[in-house]
């Protein structure tokens, strides 16, 4: 069985969608464990009567014109008592805002406890999956000779022919990152990028084997948010592959987790926690190009400045003075943020 993991912060409407998507999987054996980072919005309730079919979810995007009829299979709502069953959603509050590696260490931890999980697919609540998403990415990662981290072609879901990442490079060295393939055409992935062609999986479709959990350990807790995919693939040191399959198709809202709208500017909170958590990250793994990193934090700092942007300015600042104090947790946004 796959075990399913989604985290999910005040954004009922989009896990709704989401799991309305994973209702119509093609896959006869997983469950869904949603870790609650503390929702404000009443997710709860309205995930309960999404089950109880009290609530329909929206189905509005063009990315739904390839999934809205394939046949939709009901899920019921799993018992805590018993160990986990297919076809079943789990709710799982955390009680806190404790991020996104924590939330979802949360859930592996949950799912693989049961002996019968053989993967965890951690999945943004704000995507949409296509019905052979998870078969595709279960059977390309059996075919690899070490499975390890396994992740899905993202196609935006307002622009559904168009890729938003298939995975992405970063370099210790400049601190410069992109995502691969960025802007290609769903149907010319498989002739321009070879499926290893990628240093780590973007966390908003990631298949995790159990051999890679139990022998490399959870997600690393020191970012809150962002880094954390690239901390695991190098934690891994080669033990395991690490790749995609253009054949998992993953339609992704870019942003909407943490509240930025559309491919712009990002949101304040965004900008924040990125800028801090590539520090730590810097920090963590090639302290020597500490002052690299933080030249292009300042320097990202300085372009919002000059475009008059004063609360990007003030969420870059806010962001290097919490990675100087250490502060590894959730804080109150800048005036002007989207938290």
């Amino acid at each position: 069985m796959i075990a399913v993991i989604i985290v999910t912060w005040n954004s009922a409407g989009d896990l709704i969608e989401c799991l309305e998507s994973l209702s119509r999987l093609q896959h006869e054996s997983f469950c869904v464990i949603i870790c609650d980072n503390d929702s404000r919005d009443g997710t709860r309730e309205k995930l309960f009567q999404w089950i109880d079919h009290r609530l329909d979810a929206p189905m509005n995007g063009t990315a739904w014109s390839s999934i809205r009829t394939a046949t939709r299979r009901n899920l019921k709502a799993g018992s805590a008592e018993i160990s986990l069953e297919s076809r079943s959603v789990y709710w799982c509050p955390l009680g806190t805002n404790a991020g996104f590696a924590a939330a979802n260490n949360v859930g592996m931890a949950k799912a693989f406890a049961d002996p019968s999980v053989s993967a965890a697919w951690l999945l943004n609540s704000d995507t949409i999956v296509d019905p052979d998403a998870l078969s595709s990415l279960e059977a390309f990662s059996n075919q690899q000779l070490r499975p390890g981290l396994t992740g899905s072609m993202l196609l935006y879901y307002d622009d559904p022919d168009t890729v938003q990442a298939c995975g992405g490079k970063y370099s210790l060295l400049t601190h410069k990152g992109r995502e691969v393939g960025n802007g290609l055409t769903a149907g010319s992935v498989d002739s321009t990028i070879g499926s290893h062609d990628i240093d780590y999986v973007v966390g908003a479709s990631m298949l995790v084997s159990r051999p890679f959990y139990e022998t490399v350990g959870p997600m690393c807790e020191e970012y809150f948010l962002y880094f954390e995919e690239m901390d695991w693939s190098l934690r891994s040191a080669g033990r395991f592959d690490i790749a995609f399959t253009s054949q998992s198709v993953v339609y992704h809202k870019e942003g909407g987790s943490i509240g930025t709208k559309g491919r712009g500017r990002p949101g304040d909170a965004s900008i924040y926690y990125m800028n801090r958590a590539m520090l730590r990250f810097s920090q963590i793994h090639k302290p020597l190009s500490l002052v690299t990193a933080l030249g292009r934090v300042v320097a990202r700092g300085t372009r919002y400045l000059a475009a008059r942007d004063r609360a990007g300015a003030k969420a870059v600042v806010s962001a290097v003075v919490d990675w100087a104090r250490g502060e590894r947790a959730v804080r109150p946004m800048p005036s002007g943020g989207d938290q």
